[in-house]
């Protein structure tokens, strides 16, 4: 089995027990400038290979979507502002509007789960 086969069966098995989603505060930094400033030597990855698929698309719901990352079988890390409804008096998200992504690109993706729980790093 390659390694990008292994990775995918991971994936899938970390997913299949549920994700959950962890959101982590941290401090405010100042916002870069926008666009690409000089030289354009980003590097295009296949989201399918190691390590990329192990990242995604949070979705909470209709009401936006975030970048996150599966960091173990069960646990996938997203910035707390991810969760925080912006509808229900910035209430947090319930767990049933959550639903990672892993290995999102363009609509498609590796595999998917619903979160089981939301944590919060402690300050």
């Amino acid at each position: 089995m390659t390694l990008q086969a292994m990775w995918r069966s991971f994936l899938r098995a970390a997913l299949a027990a549920g994700a959950v989603a962890i959101g982590c505060a941290g401090p405010v930094l100042a916002a870069p400038p926008l666009g690409i400033q000089g030289a354009d030597d980003r590097t295009a990855v296949e989201v399918d290979a190691y390590p990329w698929s192990s990242v995604g698309r949070l979705n909470n719901a209709g009401r936006g979507f975030c970048t996150a990352v599966l960091i173990a079988p069960d646990k996938v890390l997203t910035a707390a502002h991810c969760l925080r409804s912006h509808v229900a008096g910035r209430a947090w998200a319930s767990p049933s509007t959550v639903h990672f992504l892993a290995g999102y690109r363009r609509g498609a993706y590796l595999a998917h789960s619903p979160a089981a729980a939301i944590a919060l790093a402690s300050a």
